[in-house]
């Protein structure tokens, strides 16, 4: 079913990080089909499609090393894709939400022929600080946990200069963040999803998502997301010493982030034993609580749409011998750093000889339909590049996306 006035609804699904986001967009991704018998349209024909589409929305530096064409443009031709839903469709990245108050109203007055809904997903604050630093650290951040919790719990401002600190609370001072997001959006139609406590079933916030874009949970396939890309302590401290000796090395943004964050981290790191992670000290935990009260607080007045629980967003109790026996990334012993530094280098030498499938950076399809129409990397580019500055092949762009959508889903009903 439609919006009012018989619009279709697009769901603008804007963070924050580390919030679950990527677990529900690779549900949608691999469960496309499903979501489309449902009336639910994901545009784009990747999810780095939606990247580029915030990265271009926000007018975001791009990478000097990335080859994948400009980012110029790929806003608006995602929106006449999400545009063209009979019923409805999502547009999702976690990014979104360092997005300005102009950025934001320039979203949503490009969506004037829809009913726009805005979807918050949020985290509680002790257990997103550790994921956080632990995902600065894949950014190539140095910074010891110490010393990155202690620039965050500086007051958040304005005036700030510009930092990690200040990135943080870019994408995690919700209050800001949803007035930044909700500028003429009635509080029916702004949805917070909290994501679900350790321990709950793996489904839970999959179905809280679900309930907010109004499909059916049961039929989709819950094993096309990955797992969660955590490290251990001697993991990201092996990585965190690993960016030290990069700091003054030439290798590009986008080199990095294919190489180190996606192949090493996610491919390697990631499938090691070690889970622990950073905890708090008491005073930074009872910092945590009162952040987490004004939150809960703010959201219990706003009349906005709750899908799970708000108790979810308060900080669990952490015991008296877990205090006890905390250890900071710095303090784990050095062998464990050097047998993760070891098997990272056997890693690197094994992908040198046997490269692993392309990671979402170098995935370089600018739709499907282009992808028909040559497998030329430096067309498909020169197509994209073309397209920032030229309507008319925009509007190509868009016509054979419709004409690839369509083709697929025959070929589904088959």
């Amino acid at each position: 079913m439609k919006g009012s006035d018989g619009k279709p609804v697009v769901y603008l699904h804007v963070g924050e990080p580390k919030s679950g986001t990527t677990f529900v967009q690779e549900v949608m991704w691999g469960n496309r089909d499903e979501l489309a018998r449902q009336g639910v349209l994901l545009p784009g024909a990747h999810a780095q499609d939606h990247f580029r589409a915030n990265q271009d929305l926000r007018e975001a530096r791009q990478s000097a090393d990335d080859p994948t064409g400009s980012y110029r443009g790929e806003w608006p031709l995602l929106v006449k894709q999400a545009m063209q839903a009979d019923r409805a469709a999502v547009i999702s990245h976690e990014l979104l939400s360092a997005a300005t108050k102009e950025h934001a109203a320039k979203a949503i007055e490009s969506l004037a022929g829809a009913e726009v809904h805005i979807v918050l997903s949020l985290r509680d604050f002790d257990s997103l600080l550790p994921a956080e630093w632990q995902e600065t650290v894949k950014h190539r951040n140095s910074m010891t946990w110490d010393q990155w919790i202690g620039r965050v719990m500086k007051a958040p401002g304005k005036g700030r200069k510009p930092g990690q600190a200040r990135w943080f609370w870019r994408v995690h001072e919700s209050i800001d963040l949803l007035g930044r997001w909700t500028q003429g959006i009635p509080p029916e139609r702004v949805h917070i999803v909290t994501m679900p406590p350790p321990g709950s079933p793996p489904g839970l916030l999959w179905e809280r998502f679900a309930s907010v874009i109004n499909v059916d949970p049961e039929p989709f396939d819950l094993g096309a997301a990955r797992p969660n890309a955590s490290l251990g302590l001697a993991e990201v401290e092996m990585l965190r010493r690993l960016n030290v000796a990069l700091k003054d090395s030439e290798i590009g943004g986008w080199y990095y982030a294919v190489h180190v964050k996606e192949r090493l981290a996610h491919g390697y790191l990631a499938s090691r034993r070690g889970r622990l992670r950073p905890q708090m000290t008491a005073e930074q935990q009872a910092w945590a609580r009162a952040r987490c009260e004004r939150v809960v607080e703010f959201l219990k007045s706003s009349n906005f749409q709750i899908a799970g629980n708000l108790d979810d967003l308060m900080p669990r109790e952490v015991s008296e011998s877990a205090m006890a026996n905390r250890m900071e990334p710095e303090d784990v012993p050095l062998e464990d750093v050097v047998d993760a530094a070891i098997g990272s280098m056997a890693a690197v030498l094994h992908n040198r000889v046997s490269p692993p499938p392309p990671a979402p950076q170098e995935l370089r399809l600018l739709d499907r339909g282009a992808a028909k129409v040559g497998a030329s990397p430096w067309l498909k580019r020169w197509l994209r590049d073309v397209s920032t500055h030229n309507r008319v092949v925009r509007g190509m762009r868009v016509s054979a996306w419709r004409i690839s959508e369509r083709s697929r889903a025959r070929r589904k009903q088959r």
